[in-house]
């Protein structure tokens, strides 16, 4: 076969060089469909990353919730337990209030019973 362009080969009526053409372009037509079948996959890919990284973000934010829930019930008790310890103290000290009231009176009865026994 003649490198000649304007050689017609076959029936076809086209020449050597078409046929060159014709066979650069169907290759150049797969490299562009691998090219684009390779470019959707990396597309895809970027999605299942981005998707994969919003559902980290997410699992983050609820650990984070579920850890600010877990210390405030915590200050919650503390705060609960702070509240009986004091309602405990005021107790104690009414009681002791209520005690020396009665170590007074019984006291004062003593001594009334004294001064009586002094007087006859």
């Amino acid at each position: 076969m003649d490198s000649d362009p304007t050689e017609i080969e076959g029936k076809g009526g086209r020449t050597a060089e078409v046929v060159r053409q014709s066979l650069s372009q169907s290759k150049r037509k797969r490299l562009v469909q691998q090219r684009l079948r390779n470019y959707q996959q990396i597309m895809r890919d970027v999605q299942h990353k981005k998707l994969a990284q919003q559902r980290l973000r997410n699992s983050q934010q609820i650990m984070r919730e579920i850890q600010h829930k877990r210390l405030a019930q915590q200050r919650l008790r503390n705060s609960q337990q702070i509240m009986r310890e004091i309602q405990h103290k005021r107790l104690a000290q009414q009681r002791l209030r209520n005690f020396q009231q009665i170590m007074r009176e019984i006291q004062h009865k003593r001594l009334a019973q004294q001064r009586l026994r002094s007087s006859q």
